[in-house]
């Protein structure tokens, strides 16, 4: 923590101990956040700081290209001569594989550029087959096997089977806004996700950072997590089951909203816990409040009243009861906001980012970080880059895209960033011509739709790239 903060950059408090509690839960974890705010730079000082550097072969940061699209452009494919042509990482992994005995340290940057659960999907699935053999080692199932080189002999010889290595852990960050594509529960159950909001300008006193403190050079051992399955967590009975019962509680009230969790969500969370109180870094409340915003909240997004009436429930269990306030009432959110801010709540973190979720949902009419357009009649959803994936500094205003929406009854459509409401012509299509604010799309760059209609209406949809 000293080494970083050394390094000139400054972290809210408790956000390192998370990042360890996280990593050392389960090494898969997540950054998200605008862009600038030290994703990467937290990644990189942390391995630093613990004695893996890019100079000793022990972190690898890899940026992710958005025309990814399976696991072979992690690992490798073979070219039209039989000849197989590594991918990103394979070579990495391999060796962290060979060296198990220091931590290894591979970052995704910009991870959500491409979609995760197809890329990842390989590494998603093996992570959950872990398990301790017997002398201690964690193991797995292959992610790759000696056929996945084909006639490739050379290869087969090199790298064998590929296995997912005990000391691999993967971070990936991700801004989290309209020009990248969403995680699915997929990936949100497999991952703590941490939230970069807080940024404090103001650097560390230079006269009393002067002197860098020495980087430390520690094993494996330091992350290696001592939990895979529930049961091994035996000597802590009585903390597991008060937190389950908690855990249950909560649990009850996303059911209401069809976005209640499983067993995995709850043994993750058991183990950070246990670790956190193992390691003594935060308060109990604490712990738990940095849980139910990295596996819980994420997951979290919707148009339809449920999702309102379980926030403001889940508010409840966050910050205390707010009796006297209805969930039909337009101004919850701001009510909340005053709560939170004058209140001492249990769970802190997660009372405001609830009601800053009520807030928009308020005033949007759904909760959601992506871009999303909506008339009384459908509302669409689209997720993806909204920059030219070769030249990305084109400007918004030097080109035009259509954005057109068809609906057989008459309808006013509005667009987040766009300043003026549109109106329906007689066929009942809306366009918005030249974008101002708004984000423009290519052809070049993969999009998700989601389209959803109420009340059996027709709807059509399509992009016109001029």
């Amino acid at each position: 923590k000293n080494y970083i903060s050394a390094k000139g950059f400054s972290y809210e408090n408790g956000l390192i101990e998370d990042f360890y509690l996280s990593l050392k839960s389960k090494p898969f974890v997540i950054l998200a956040g605008i862009s600038g705010t030290g994703k990467t730079r937290l990644v990189k000082l942390f391995a630093e700081a613990i004695g893996a550097t890019s100079s000793n072969g022990r972190f690898k940061l890899v940026p992710v290209r958005p025309d990814w699209s399976d696991s072979t452009d992690l690992f490798g494919h073979l070219d039209l001569n039989g000849n197989f042509v590594p991918g990103a990482i394979i070579d990495f992994v391999k060796k962290a594989e060979l060296d198990n005995g220091h931590p290894y340290f591979l970052c995704l940057d910009e991870m959500n550029l491409a979609r995760v659960e197809y890329y990842l999907s390989d590494i998603l699935s093996v992570i959950e087959t872990r398990d301790f053999d017997s002398t201690g080692r964690i193991v797995s199932t292959p992610l790759i096997t000696d056929t996945y080189f084909g006639t490739a002999a050379n290869a087969a010889r090199r790298y064998g089977n590929v296995l997912l290595p005990e000391n691999l852990y993967i971070i990936g960050t991700v801004n989290m806004d309209e020009t990248t594509f969403p995680f699915s529960r997929k990936v949100l159950d497999r991952a703590n996700t941490i939230e970069f909001s807080h940024v404090n300008l103001i650097p560390p006193d230079f006269e009393t950072s002067l002197e860098l403190p020495s980087a430390l050079n520690l094993p494996n051992t330091f992350l290696k997590t001592e939990y895979l399955m529930l049961a091994q967590c035996h000597d802590e009975n009585t903390f597991i089951l008060d937190l389950c019962y908690e855990l249950n509680s909560l649990n009850k009230i996303l059911e209401t909203a069809n976005v209640h969790v499983g067993y995995r969500v709850r043994d993750e969370i058991v183990f950070y816990m246990v670790n956190n109180k193992k390691f003594e870094l935060l308060s109990r409340n604490e712990a738990l409040d940095y849980e139910i915003m990295q596996k819980i909240l994420p997951r979290i997004q919707g148009n339809s009243s449920a999702i309102k009436h379980m926030l403001c429930d889940l508010f409840k269990f966050c910050a205390g009861d707010y009796e006297g306030y209805q969930t039909d009432n337009n101004e919850v959110g701001t009510v909340m906001l005053k709560v939170v801010k004058t209140s001492t709540c249990k769970y802190q973190q997660s009372a405001t980012k609830i009601a800053f979720m009520v807030r928009r949902y308020e005033e949007d009419g759904f909760t959601s970080y992506w871009i999303y357009l909506y008339t009384d009649k459908i509302a669409i959803t689209l997720k993806g880059q909204s920059t030219h994936p070769n030249f990305q500094q084109a400007q918004y205003t030097e080109t035009k895209s259509d954005f057109k929406v068809f609906c057989k009854d008459e309808f006013s459509l509005s667009i987040a960033g766009y300043q003026d409401s549109i109106s329906p012509t007689l066929n009942g299509s809306a366009y918005t011509g030249m974008y101002i604010t708004a984000p423009i799309f290519y052809e070049q760059q993969n999009y998700e739709i989601i389209i959803e209609a109420t009340d059996n209406h027709s709807i059509a949809f399509w992009h016109d790239n001029i």
